[in-house]
């Protein structure tokens, strides 16, 4: 082997090995090259591919000049080997075979160029080799464009299938990804079921209102964080919108795994965290939808979003399993929807009145106005169906207006036969408070409507009141000191705490009918309700106890000290004819009868 190092040479010269076994072929090649190049050329020659493979790994060579018929190794294999060890190296193929096809293929393997020897003249020689240094160049140059284009793509790729913030995939590869799993349980019947768990956080806002959204960011990457520990490697989780997760989990046997599963993530995300010096506690609602049950992706979305929102209505079990009493009540819900704004418009909802007793006296003290709604095309449809749909949209509002509309007709009828009111309690949604403007519009039609403003009683719920405390608080005020009465509906559910009692400018409280239904034979329920009655007497409220339906519930209610009671026990809610007659024969019959009863 005869060669010798690049760095023995000079900048300016090339060096180039030269991979030949024919001893007169390496001469005339190394004088060709000399020539051409007026002596700034040095050629090294080895005569075989074991050689060949020595040198390049020992030195810096310009190019190599390959003969492909080598004693120790042949054919095109060579050029691959070369290539793959020194990818930076210009190959020149030197063969004595003229094959058109040869030389093609061994372009296509990596060789920059191809001599036939019978062909070869110095300046083709020199000329071969400078090309075939810049052909490797650019070939590099290309090489390395591509590669960065392509780690470019998959960051890009990243960016566009996962979440900045969480680093979970987002909508878009959770989608790809569980189509291929879905495909993937369709052809195995050994584990073919899948679990699609949709959830969200439980008062995530008013972490982020109380907090910041520092915190919020902080609190969605430890919920990450906790779902993928708590899933299986097999498993996605994704997260798809605001505090909004989805996972799909594989390989199970029967539902009751995903039941299990669901719980255990319930488990996880419960757990107390510590965010930056804050102590804070969250809890997941989560909806589960089934494959084979569900058998699309979108259908699996659907129905794990419904039983998700069914979760969220059980405080107690916030894991929900879809099933088809879910799709029914959510199909009812849509059509609730679609025939809302025709039912107003068409006046098909109507007002109907509840009296309100005073216990001590007898004396009937006011009415509580309900709104009712008899659909041309769904029929007869419960307040607990239509209140929560129209709640949750703008035309609460106009159901309101319209409520106020009746109360007007029946306070001049009322007016007319010589009737005192009292007091009229309507219920007011808590997302009402949500326009600023919401207490003054409300003074502004009370006043166009000519009804006695200090008559009225707006009743707020507990839940929704505590919900939002901050939103109600002001207009509360506001309506308090424009002489609007205040009531705390629903009470004793579980919301409220004192501080909130005394902070909010409350008039009276209504217990909720769980607590006073059969509170004669209750007597956990009797104690507590005397002690909201002592509690709200101290703190200058009334007591209404609503929904009483026995002489036994009146009674005790009396002997605790409840200051009003409603319910079919006294009336049940009338319409405003019927109404006005049970007014006149009240204090002839019923007044008298009560207070026999009292004294019995």
């Amino acid at each position: 082997m005869n060669y010798k190092t690049g760095s023995n040479l000079s900048n300016d010269n090339k060096i180039y090995l030269l991979a030949e076994d024919d001893p007169s072929d390496t001469e005339l090649i190394t004088s060709m090259l000399d020539i051409a190049s007026r002596g700034n050329t040095q050629v090294i020659s080895v005569g075989c591919f074991k050689d060949a493979l020595a040198a390049l790994q020992a030195n810096i060579f310009d190019a190599l000049i390959l003969d492909l018929n080598l004693p120790d190794r042949s054919g095109l294999q060579n050029l691959q080997i070369i290539k793959q060890s020194f990818p930076e190296l210009p190959i020149i193929i030197l063969t004595g075979n003229d094959d058109p096809d040869l030389a093609i293929e061994s372009l296509h393997r990596g060789a920059q160029d191809y001599i036939p020897k019978a062909e070869i003249t110095p300046q083709l020689l020199l000329r071969s080799l400078r090309y075939a240094s810049q052909r490797k160049q650019v070939e590099i140059a290309l090489q390395k464009a591509l590669q960065e284009a392509a780690f470019r793509n998959r960051q890009l790729d990243r960016v566009a299938k996962h979440d900045a913030l969480t680093q979970l995939p987002n909508r878009t590869f959770f989608y790809d990804t569980a189509q291929t799993l879905l495909a993937r349980a369709e052809s195995n019947t050994e584990t073919s079921r899948l679990a699609l768990l949709y959830f969200d956080l439980g008062e995530f806002k008013k972490i982020n209102d109380i907090y910041g959204h520092h915190i919020g960011d902080l609190l969605l990457q430890e919920v990450a964080r906790r779902a993928k520990d708590c899933l299986s490697e097999y498993d996605i989780i994704a997260r798809i919108s605001g505090d909004e997760f989805i996972a799909i989990i594989g390989q199970l046997h029967n539902t009751s795994q995903a039941y299990a599963m669901a719980l255990r993530l319930y488990q996880f995300i419960a757990k107390p965290m510590n965010l930056s010096k804050h102590k804070i506690n969250i809890c997941a609602c989560i909806g589960i939808a089934t494959y084979p049950e569900s058998n699309t992706i979108n259908l699996l979305i659907r129905h794990a979003d419904l039983a998700r929102y069914e979760a969220k209505k059980n405080k107690d079990n916030p894991v929900c399993s879809y099933s088809g009493d879910i799709e029914n009540r959510y199909r009812r819900k849509v059509e609730i929807e679609k025939n809302l704004i025709s039912g107003i418009n068409n006046n098909e909802f109507y007002a109907v009145y509840q009296p309100v007793i005073d216990l001590l006296t007898g004396e009937f003290t006011g009415v509580e106005v309900l709104l009712r709604w008899h659909s041309r095309t769904l029929g007869p449809v419960s307040p607990d169906e239509f209140i929560p749909v129209a709640e949750a949209s703008d035309f609460i509002n106009l159901l309101t207006e319209s409520l106020l509309g009746s109360v007007q007709k029946f306070h001049r009828a009322c007016v007319k036969e010589g009737i005192l009111l009292g007091k009229i309690a309507i219920n007011i949604a808590a997302r009402q408070f949500a326009s600023s403007l919401f207490a003054t519009d409300l003074i502004a039609t009370l006043t166009e409507l000519d009804l006695p403003i200090t008559n009225l009683v707006i009743e707020v719920t507990e839940r929704q009141l505590i919900e939002n405390i901050e939103l109600c608080r002001e207009q509360l005020e506001e309506l308090k000191v424009n002489g609007i009465k205040i009531a705390l509906d629903d009470f004793g559910t579980g919301f409220s705490s004192i501080t909130h009692l005394m902070e909010l400018p409350i008039d009276y409280l209504k217990l909720d009918r769980k607590l006073v239904d059969r509170i004669d034979t209750n007597d956990r329920n009797q104690a507590l309700t005397v002690g909201v009655i002592q509690m709200a007497h101290h703190l200058n409220q009334k007591v209404i106890a609503e929904g009483i339906e026995r002489e036994e519930e009146w009674r005790v209610l009396k002997k605790l000290g409840c200051d009003h009671i409603q319910g079919y026990w006294v009336a049940k809610p009338m319409r405003d004819n019927e109404l006005i007659s049970f007014f006149k024969d009240w204090h002839e019959t019923n007044q008298q009868a009560l207070l026999s009863s009292t004294l019995a």
